[in-house]
């Protein structure tokens, strides 16, 4: 479980961090279920591609962020 915490933390700070403040943006940092879709690409992405860690953080950001903004358009 610890290294889950680390993950989490990680998570915040490079992840959750770094979106704009728009309104794609903020549905991504405060909207559950993307955040929990985010948490879970990470995991996933960061266990099979480990030297690629940057690709997969501007990855996840982008899918985030198209959900978001699919989000947005459906309401």
């Amino acid at each position: 479980m610890k290294i889950g915490r680390v993950l989490d933390e990680q998570y915040k700070v490079e992840i959750l961090a770094r979106f704009t403040s728009d309104s794609a943006g903020n549905l991504c940092t405060s909207d559950l279920s993307l955040v929990l879709y985010g948490t879970r690409r990470i995991c996933q992405n960061i266990v099979t591609e480990k030297d690629k860690a940057n690709e997969v953080k501007r990855s996840v950001m982008a899918d985030m962020r198209r959900l978001a903004s699919l989000f947005l358009q459906f309401r």
